[in-house]
């Protein structure tokens, strides 16, 4: 058990199914409710009210009537039904477990559990203050009070302890990206303390000050023995500012999905460096070659995979960003090969042009879209242990990839071209 006193989290389902379980089992004559801290309960208290005046009025379902009634007599009948939609799921979400309970292991990661969870509650925190902005100024406090402030305070705790999860997930696998996440933790430690201090100091003209002061953050039994809420413990990859490679993927129902900066090694040329460019494309960054005006001569991008060892052929899917032939005008071209096979050489902005055959086809599509995928089919050399190395070289200045997708029978199209596959890195 721990101590709940910070904000509501009753599902008001539960109330009533208990409160009507107890009168009809003959608790008729006298009902007491343990509140707590009284401020943050006044929507399950007036529930609670209201049954104990007539426990028979509600029933399963006309519930929610109750809820949007409530909210018409705070906030006026036209925005009574939307806040009653926002409040009865914010009860349903921080019902599943309580802030104080809480923590970076509670839902689970690899299956995409965190993560939905987390969404489903920055949505709503999206549609609240959405919805707190075209409130009257008369009604806004109250809104905050009741329902903005709670949707705002879970939904950071939430991506809080997502973003710690996912922080030491990364930090195994020595994966530079670990430093990021860390980076999330921090700033919404931060926030939970700004929104607090906006409740407390802020709003109301400072009305409802020390109200929000309950301790959350760094339970570890049932009592509030410690000093301060304390920030979730966070690691960092130290070498996660330079571009060192060593990644190794393992392909996934059929398909191997890298990011660009995601290699296993990268070789320069004479006068270019390779650079990352952060949130380039559609998911999660660009690499290139700079500066642009140097020869590209020998410089290669290698991704290390495991396929299963019988496989022969592979479809290999290459994303980069669209370009103009700017240096040839016959068209930009990179080169594909694994390691040990066949070299494949792509023109991919050849008909990247204004000439009638191509402008409405090929130019304003690929313009609107902002990259060019590729698609080339490729026999695999023999290995015994199912490890290849694929290899990209650019052949001409100012080429930035995006993605690579492996496809060995379970690609299926995906505009942002598939999650990033299974990923070790070696130190």
């Amino acid at each position: 058990p721990r101590n709940t006193k910070w904000l509501n989290v009753t599902p008001i389902q539960n109330l009533w199914e208990q409160m009507r379980l107890t009168y009809d089992y003959g608790v008729d004559k006298l009902w007491v409710l343990n509140v707590g801290d009284i401020k943050p309960m006044e929507y399950p208290i007036t529930l609670f009210l209201d049954m104990a005046w007539n426990p028979r009025r509600y029933d399963a379902g006309n519930l929610p009537e109750h809820t949007e009634r409530f909210c018409a007599d705070q906030f006026g009948q036209e925005q009574a039904e939307e806040a009653a939609r926002i409040l009865n799921l914010y009860c349903k979400y921080s019902g599943r477990v309580t802030p104080e309970m809480l923590d970076r292991n509670t839902y689970n990661l690899e299956t995409g559990e965190w993560k939905q969870v987390s969404d489903e509650f920055l949505k709503l925190e999206a549609e609240a203050l959405r919805q707190y902005i075209s409130l009257k100024p008369a009604y806004k406090d109250a809104y905050k009070q009741l329902i903005l402030f709670p949707v705002q305070a879970m939904a950071n705790l939430y991506e809080m302890y997502y973003a710690q999860a996912m922080n030491h997930k990364l930090y195994k696998e020595n994966n530079p990206q670990a430093n990021e996440w860390a980076e999330r933790v921090e700033r919404a430690f931060k926030r939970d303390a700004e929104l607090c201090r906006d409740y407390n100091e802020v709003m109301s003209g400072g009305k409802w000050k020390g109200i929000m002061t309950q301790k959350h953050i760094g339970y570890t039994s049932w009592n509030d023995d410690f000093p301060a809420d304390v920030q979730p413990e966070v690691f960092r990859v130290a070498d996660a500012g330079r571009l060192t490679g060593g990644y190794t993927f393992t392909g996934e129902n059929g398909v191997v999905s890298i990011e660009a900066e995601h290699f296993h090694r990268a070789v320069d040329a004479a006068d270019a460096a390779w650079k990352v460019i952060p949130h380039m494309g559609r998911t999660l960054s660009g690499v290139a070659l700079m500066p642009y005006t140097a020869a590209v001569d020998n410089a290669s991008l290698s991704y290390r995979m495991q396929l299963p060892a019988e496989q022969e052929w592979v479809d290999v899917h290459v994303v980069v960003k669209s370009a103009l032939a700017f240096s040839n005008v016959q068209g930009h071209r990179y080169s594909v090969a694994f390691e040990g096979g066949a070299e494949e050489v792509v023109n991919f902005n050849g008909d990247l042009n204004e000439e009638p055959a191509n402008i409405y086809t090929k130019f304003y599509p690929t313009v609107a879209r902002r990259v060019v995928e590729k698609k080339i089919r490729m026999r695999l050399p023999e290995t015994d242990s199912g490890l290849h190395m694929l290899v990209l070289k650019p052949l001409e200045p100012g080429i930035v990839f995006e993605k690579i997708v492996v496809d060995y029978g379970g690609y299926k199209e995906s505009y942002l071209f598939m999650n990033e596959s299974p990923c070790r890195r070696e130190p």
